[in-house]
């Protein structure tokens, strides 16, 4: 999984972002050794949403941001994305 968040990164002149990404999405912090593809629908979900915000955009789209998400942690990632909305530099459209 860790090798998804590089490659959204690469060719960065600046320093990784990948560790400041990961604190607001903390349950990637304990699959980053596994592959990407034996994730669950929802972490590869989240892991997605991570992988967007390596590059560090000025803008956010999302269309249905917590389907296959695990109810347990959908509260989790809409307090995460609510948050990413009040960041500046930074416009979130969320279609739910």
């Amino acid at each position: 999984m860790l090798e998804n968040l590089k490659i959204a990164e690469y060719g960065r002149k600046e320093g990784s972002v990948i560790p400041g990404v990961l604190g607001y999405f903390i349950i990637l912090e304990k699959l980053l050794e596994r592959p990407g593809q034996v994730l669950s629908g929802g972490e590869q979900k989240i892991l997605a949403l991570a992988r967007c915000l390596v590059g560090k955009p000025k803008s956010f789209l999302l269309d249905e941001p917590t389907e296959v998400i695990q109810p347990s942690i959908i509260d989790q990632v809409a307090g995460k994305l609510g948050e990413l909305a009040k960041a500046p530099n930074l416009t979130v459209l969320l279609n739910e």
